[in-house]
């Protein structure tokens, strides 16, 4: 009993919306060596890993929106840093396209870590979300469970 209430209440973290079902969703993780484009007006002497040459493994994912909720008219994506990423309009079937980054900066946390799915109503009311997130250690997190490692 307390396992469900425990499970209850974190399905509505901190923000109170609810975690979108895995059966209204697919997620693919699109793995590629891509080349780190560095910035020619700043040298950073702390970042080693700015200084590689050659191509370093990059995220991008795959997100399919299965099945739209009730009332579920717009798709807004956030990153951990506050910034607007995307913000459509919801259609069953829709497959959106979201550049993660470079592995490496998801787990040392040089740039954005977690990225959250809202799904909103025609009032921008949060109906539902999806919480994607990669911890230090590489552990790929979606709606807090495990769905692989980096």
């Amino acid at each position: 009993m307390i396992s469900i209430i425990y499970i209850w209440l974190f399905s509505f973290a901190q923000d109170g919306v609810p975690f979108k079902p895995d059966a209204e969703f697919e997620l693919k993780m699109d793995y590629q060596f891509k080349t780190r484009t560095a910035n020619q007006y700043r040298v950073d002497f702390t970042e080693p890993s700015q200084s590689r040459s050659g191509p370093l493994p990059h995220l991008t994912l795959l997100l399919k929106v299965l099945k739209a909720g009730k009332d579920e008219t717009r798709l807004r994506i956030t990153n951990n840093l506050g910034e607007q990423m995307i913000n459509r309009k919801l259609k069953e079937g829709l497959v959106i396209q979201l550049e993660a980054g470079f592995t490496d900066d998801l787990k040392d946390r040089t740039g954005p870590h977690e990225f959250t799915v809202y799904f909103l109503s025609d009032k921008k009311d949060k109906l539902s979300k999806i919480v994607i997130r990669v911890e230090r250690d590489g552990t790929f997190l979606v709606n807090e469970h495990v769905r692989g490692k980096l």
